[in-house]
């Protein structure tokens, strides 16, 4: 191990690897130091589109991956084609559509035969569930979407095929990091403590927003919802209903809690008890000589930690 040559530094020939190591610093890192590879730009944009023939069309992209424990920045300038091998003649297959940066020199783990940026596919092999190739991808690629590609398929605008969209995404050093759902931001598990993060297209409405790595949970610092208490227990002088709500997710640690009827003048007054951070116990309580409404009301909460 040793200190790298930095960059810039005139006279210091710094060389390519030295190079990665010094963009470590510009990228948000795992755990353990490493820097996590992705697309900075753009976000929540589909990279992957069908054409009329066997190819996909790449969108416009900046993004960096990893190699050899650093980054190589790589940008894709216009809507470029990929082209597919032809369909399977039974079944389907799983094709994943990436970019590299080839080097060939001596330097890296694995050198390849040029110095090239390609776009390229691993294809996948047809079966009636179709899978990845276990072959996995280059050193140094950068994954950027899985086609399935059924035998039937003369375009990649045929019924049947199926695009998405699977690369990940990174930000710059003490950035945010996006994530499309909440199954997705699930998956890193090395963040370093206090890594902030958000998911931005989840499907349920609630796992939206923003998150912080707690070490060993991915929760939220902000959220609120609304609750139904029925009130038919507590009717009568000095009774309680009582609920217990679990947040939608994890908070990263044990919050404050507030909550708010959101009916007027109803006699009741609510209490807030067992605070985690993965719910609380409400009461609605009736403390005076009349009686609640038989009613279930609605009651807004909001956790902050």
């Amino acid at each position: 191990m040793t200190l790298r040559k930095g960059l810039p530094a005139k006279n210091a020939a710094t060389d390519a690897d030295d190079t990665r190591y010094d963009f470590r610093n510009l990228f948000v890192a795992n755990a353990d130091g490493s820097p996590r590879g992705g697309i900075t730009a753009p976000v929540g944009t589909a990279l992957l589109s069908s054409t009329d023939s066997m190819a996909i069309a790449v969108a416009d992209f900046a993004g960096a991956a990893i190699r050899d424990g650093g980054p190589v920045l790589l940008a894709n300038d216009g809507t470029t084609n990929v082209t597919l091998d032809p369909a399977p003649s039974s079944q389907s297959r799983l094709d994943v559509v990436f970019a590299v940066q080839h080097d060939s020199s001596s330097t890296v783990s694995v050198p390849d035969d040029d110095d090239d940026p390609v776009f390229g596919v691993l294809k996948g092999v047809a079966a009636a569930n179709p899978v990845r190739n276990p072959d996995g991808l280059p050193a140094g690629a950068l994954e950027l979407g899985t086609v399935l590609v059924p035998s039937t398929a003369t375009t990649t605008s045929d019924t049947g095929v199926v695009i998405t969209t699977t690369a990940p995404y990174t930000a710059g050093a003490g950035g945010k990091v996006p994530f499309r759902t909440y199954d997705d931001l699930q998956l890193w598990t090395t963040a370093q403590t206090g890594q902030s993060a958000c998911v931005t297209n989840d499907s349920t409405a609630a796992l939206n927003g923003d998150y912080v790595w707690s070490g060993s949970v991915w929760g939220k610092r902000l959220q609120g919802g609304t609750v139904q208490v029925n009130l038919n227990g507590a009717a009568s002088n000095n009774n309680t209903a009582t609920v217990t709500v679990t947040f939608p997710v994890p908070m990263v640690e044990v919050p404050s809690v507030s909550v708010q009827h959101q009916s007027a003048n109803i006699g009741a007054t609510w209490n807030v008890y067992s605070v985690s951070t993965t719910g609380f116990t409400l009461t609605g309580h009736n403390a005076g000589a009349s009686s609640l409404p038989s009613a279930v009301i609605t009651v807004g909460w909001i956790a902050i930690a």
